[in-house]
C-alpha cells in the first residue's frame, strides 16, 4: 500500500501544500455520491431481484404439463360426451326407426283388414242377393206349384162331377130298364079304354125313354172321351206334379245343401268377422299405443333434440373457452418468452452493471489512495487537480451518467 502509494505521489507531481480542506469536501462529496448512487443502483437490483422472483413464481405456478393434462382430460371428456351423445341419437333415431316400420306395419294390416271387410262384405252382399234370387225362384215354383194344385184339384172335381153324373145316369138307365122289363099287373076289371091309354101313354113312356137313352148314351161317350181326356190331362199334370215333386226336392236338396253352405260361410265370415273385430280392437289398442309410444319419442326427441341443442351450445361454449384458454396460454408464453428475454437483458444489465461497480469500486480505491496521497501531499489542490485524479472523476462523471 505505502509503495502504491508513493508511486501515485511520484505520478502526480504536485506540490505540498497546506490548502487541503477543498480536496477532502470534494472527496467526501464525491464519497456521498457515490454511496447514494450505490442505494439506487441496489435499489433497482433490489425491485429487479423481487420482480423477477415474482416472475419465477408467476412461471413457477403456471405448469405447463399439467395445462395440458387438464386440457387433454376436457378433450376426451367432450369426446365421451359427443360418443355418448352420438349413441343416444343413434339409439333413439333407431327406436324412431322401427316405431315408423311398426306405424306403416300398422298401416298396412289395417289396409289388409279393411280391404278383407270390403271384399267379405261384397261376397255377404253378392251371397245375399244369391239368396234373394233363389228365394224369388222359389217363391215362383210355390206359385206354380199352388196353380198346379188348383188346376188338379178343379180337374179333378169336374172328373168327379163327371163321374157322378155317368152314375146317375147309369143308374137312371137301369131304372128304367127295371122298370120297362117289369110287366104291369093291369087291374082286376079294368076298362079297356084305360088299359089302351096307359098302353099308349107307356108307349110314349118308351119313346121318351129311348130318346133319353140315346141323349144319355151320346152324353156318356162325350163323358167317356171327357173322362179319357181328363185322365191324360190327369196323368200329364201327376206327372208334371211328380216331375215337381222331384224338382222340388231336388231344389230343396240345393237350397238345403246351398244354405248349408251359406250358413257355414256366414258363420265362418262371422267368426272371422268377430275376430277381424277383436283384431281391430286389438290395433285400435295398438295405434293407440304405438301414438302414445310415439308421443313420448316425439317428447324424447325434443327432449334430446334440446338437450343436444344445450350440449352443442356447451361444446361451442367450451370450445370457445379452449380457444380463449389457448389465446390466453400463448399469450402467456409470450409473455413468459418476453420474461425470459428481459430476465437475461436485466441480467446482462446487472453483469455489466457489477462490472461497472467493480470498476468503480477499484478505481474508488485508487481514488482513496490518490485521496490519501493527496492529504500526505500538500501540492495537490482542487484548483490544479493531477491528471490522473481529473481523469477519474471524468470517469466517475461518465458512470454516474450511465446509472442515471
Amino acid at each position: 500500500m505505502e509503495s502504491e502509494l508513493r508511486f501515485l505521489h511520484d505520478r502526480s507531481g504536485v506540490d505540498e501544500t497546506q490548502d487541503g480542506t477543498s480536496v477532502d469536501s470534494a472527496i467526501r462529496r464525491l464519497r456521498r455520491a457515490i454511496a447514494m448512487h450505490e442505494e439506487e443502483t441496489n435499489k433497482k437490483i433490489a425491485n429487479l431481484e423481487q420482480l423477477i422472483e415474482e416472475r419465477k413464481h408467476q412461471i413457477d405456478d403456471i405448469d405447463e404439463n399439467k395445462a395440458a393434462e387438464n386440457l387433454e382430460l376436457a378433450d376426451s371428456r367432450e369426446r365421451d360426451g359427443i360418443e355418448k351423445l352420438k349413441s343416444a341419437f343413434i339409439e333413439t333415431a333407431s327406436k324412431i326407426h322401427m316405431h315408423q316400420l311398426e306405424h306403416t306395419h300398422y298401416d298396412n294390416a289395417a289396409d289388409f283388414h279393411n280391404s278383407l271387410k270390403e271384399t267379405i262384405s261384397h261376397d255377404i252382399t253378392e251371397k245375399q242377393a244369391r239368396r234373394e234370387a233363389q228365394r224369388d225362384e222359389l217363391r215362383k215354383l210355390e206359385a206354380n206349384l199352388d196353380e198346379i194344385r188348383q188346376e188338379r184339384k178343379s180337374m179333378l172335381s169336374k172328373f168327379k162331377d163327371s163321374i157322378r153324373n155317368k152314375r146317375l145316369h147309369e143308374e137312371e138307365a137301369d131304372l128304367i130298364t127295371i122298370i120297362g122289363s117289369e110287366e104291369e099287373q093291369p087291374p082286376p076289371n079294368m076298362p079297356i079304354s084305360a088299359i089302351n091309354a096307359n098302353n099308349t101313354k107307356v108307349e110314349n113312356d118308351i119313346q121318351i125313354a129311348k130318346a133319353t137313352r140315346k141323349e144319355i148314351e151320346d152324353q156318356i161317350d162325350r163323358l167317356l172321351e171327357e173322362g179319357v181326356k181328363l185322365k191324360a190331362e190327369i196323368n200329364e199334370m201327376t206327372a208334371k206334379v211328380d216331375r215337381a215333386k222331384k224338382l222340388k226336392e231336388r231344389m230343396e236338396k240345393q237350397f238345403k245343401s246351398k244354405l248349408s253352405q251359406t250358413n257355414e260361410s256366414n258363420d265362418k265370415l262371422k267368426n272371422e268377422l268377430a275376430s277381424i273385430k277383436s283384431s281391430r280392437k286389438d290395433v285400435k289398442k295398438d295405434f293407440a299405443k304405438a301414438n302414445s309410444q310415439f308421443d313420448e319419442y316425439l317428447k324424447q326427441v325434443n327432449q334430446l333434440q334440446t338437450e343436444q341443442q344445450l350440449l352443442a351450445e356447451v361444446i361451442r361454449f367450451k370450445e370457445a373457452e379452449k380457444k380463449r384458454i389457448d389465446g390466453e396460454n400463448e399469450k402467456t408464453k409470450n409473455n413468459i418468452d418476453s420474461l425470459k428475454d428481459e430476465i437475461s437483458l436485466l441480467h446482462e444489465e446487472l453483469c455489466e452493471l457489477s462490472n461497472e461497480l467493480a470498476n468503480a469500486a477499484e478505481k474508488q480505491k485508487r481514488v482513496e489512495a490518490l485521496v490519501e496521497i493527496n492529504n500526505n501531499d500538500p501540492r495537490c489542490s482542487m484548483k490544479s487537480p493531477p491528471p490522473e485524479l481529473a481523469q477519474l472523476l471524468e470517469s466517475l462523471n461518465a458512470v454516474n451518467e450511465k446509472l442515471d
